[in-house]
């Protein structure tokens, strides 16, 4: 009995309610408060959507922003990739014409020029398949079928040549910026080579096509070795450098052999 007074207690609030909305209803009053509830509900959803949308707007445009990044430093690395082989391609249709001319000296003596079949490598270091047997003698220069540097002879033997290539570490030799006044030497480091003693003043950027300079006489000036890789030193050196990459090719050498 107890339980049953109990939840007609908790029911008197309900039924009471249903009471006033038949009396509402009856007297054409629950329609418009229907209607207003409504219209609140509506409000309320639609100033929430606005409040999301709000919200959703920096997220979208940072998504934005970061795809025209990425699209920017593509676009960047494509234009600087571009210029580096512009550089690569003038400096070796330059080279092919001095090569050209090498072959006849003044005075119609020719130059040789003898194909190797490729570099070989053995324990002593790199050699070519060529030899005193064809006339191959010390300090020849060695370039590949572009006309870059690939090294010089050291050492002869009947049929096969040692070379000194340029980033043994013995290895140094003057050179120049193509197409500018920019100077220094460029060093062997066992496996990769580092241009040095540049002064802070002149100019040296990513991309510069590196050549011979002719200054040591040890090989003839203009002969591409690589291309400037990374700019090395601080702002306060009195010199800078740069990495440099080789970029000779190892098939079908040619041996230069100025005639005496």
């Amino acid at each position: 009995m107890t339980g049953s007074i109990s939840l007609v207690k908790q029911a008197a609030p309900w039924l009471a309610l249903a009471v006033l909305l038949v009396l509402l209803e009856r007297q054409a009053l629950a329609g418009p408060l229907r209607g207003g509830l409504e219209w609140q509900l509506f409000k309320v959803q639609q100033a929430t959507g606005q409040i999301g949308g709000n919200l959703l707007k920096p997220l979208i445009n940072w998504q934005n922003f970061g795809r025209m990044s990425g699209r920017l430093a593509d676009l960047e690395q494509r234009t600087k990739q571009l210029a580096v082989d512009y550089s690569r391609l003038a400096a070796v249709e330059a080279e092919n014409e001095r090569l050209k001319a090498l072959l006849v000296q003044p005075g119609g003596n020719p130059s040789q020029v003898m194909v190797a079949a490729g570099l070989l490598s053995g324990s002593r270091g790199t050699m070519v398949d060529k030899g005193r047997r064809e006339g191959v003698v010390e300090g020849a220069v060695v370039v590949d079928a572009q006309g870059v540097l690939v090294g010089r002879v050291r050492l002869v033997r009947e049929r096969v040549s040692l070379l000194e290539r340029p980033f043994e570490p013995a290895s140094r030799m003057a050179v120049k910026l193509a197409g500018l006044n920019t100077t220094g030497v460029l060093t062997g480091k066992g496996e990769t080579v580092v241009l040095e003693g540049v002064l802070q003043a002149e100019l040296l950027r990513d991309g510069d096509v590196v050549v011979t300079s002719g200054a040591d006489t040890l090989y003839p000036p203009e002969i591409v070795v690589g291309v400037v890789s990374q700019v090395l030193g601080e702002a306060a050196d009195l010199t800078k450098g740069a990495a440099v990459e080789l970029t000779a090719a190892g098939e079908a050498v040619r041996i230069l052999i100025e005639s005496q």
